[in-house]
């Protein structure tokens, strides 16, 4: 019975994150305590197990609070774009572009390495986590995403590391979203662009129409050593915002 408590208040324990000085203390003060039953040296150590474990539920409890969903605050309209989006967490400005800017250059990480075909699997692997958003619009799916063409130095990192995912829906919509570890992919693009902080992280979006009228959306941020440069045809801007945040939410 007694080993089967403590071995339930282990595990509860190791689910928290308690301060080390917190733990020090306890354990001193365990070696101090002398008491003359071996039933009141038990009931001492429960106790002190269920104040880091209650010290643990609250801090964690805390901390998840920190952590709060983002919204959009303004209405918007299917068709149209509105420049300045209020969240709950500051605004998203969404520059006018007349058409999309390519920068030419040479990406100097193909010069040093070797090209080698890596999966989807493997690259998220790289990243260390699954940088996918974890909203797409109703009706869009996840074409399924080839083997491609990465630079990887003699080392066993990469060079060159842009990977991209693509979504299609129906009437011709589109996403596509390319990731890179080296920093903010095409990020030439978005230095005219107006940045805005959410959430602590900095997003450059603008938008433009093409010559079937379909607007065209795009974002340039990096978020967890992740850089993104995203861009969507034929959805809406709440669409797109959305996308954008179920990154940031994860």
């Amino acid at each position: 019975m007694q080993d089967d408590l403590l071995t339930q208040y282990k595990d509860m324990n190791e689910k928290i994150q308690v301060p080390s000085r917190l733990k020090e203390d306890t354990i001193r003060l365990m070696k101090e305590n002398k008491p003359v039953k071996r039933y009141g040296t038990f009931v001492y150590v429960a106790a002190v197990f269920a104040v880091i474990i209650v010290f643990g539920m609250v801090s964690q409890q805390v901390r998840q609070g920190l952590k709060k969903e983002i919204t959009i605050c303004d209405a918007l309209e299917e068709n149209a774009v509105k420049e300045q989006v209020e969240l709950s967490v500051g605004s998203l400005y969404f520059q006018s572009m007349a058409e999309e800017f390519t920068a030419p250059g040479l990406n100097l990480g193909i010069l040093d390495g070797k090209k080698i075909s890596v999966g989807e699997e493997e690259y998220f692997d790289y990243l260390g986590k699954d940088p996918l958003p974890s909203y797409v619009p109703e009706g869009m799916e996840k074409k399924k995403t080839e083997e491609q063409m990465l630079t990887q130095r003699e080392d066993g990192g990469y060079g060159e590391d842009l990977f991209s995912v693509k979504y299609e829906g129906s009437n011709e919509s589109s996403l596509e979203i390319l990731l890179s570890a080296k920093g903010i992919p095409k990020a030439d693009e978005a230095k005219g662009l107006i940045g805005s902080l959410i959430d602590g992280t900095e997003i450059k979006t603008a938008f433009y129409e093409t010559k079937s009228r379909k607007k065209v959306f795009l974002a340039y941020f990096q978020i967890d050593g992740v850089g993104y440069q995203i861009k969507s045809q034929g959805i809406s801007q709440e669409e797109f915002i959305r996308i954008l945040l179920s990154i940031l939410d994860k």
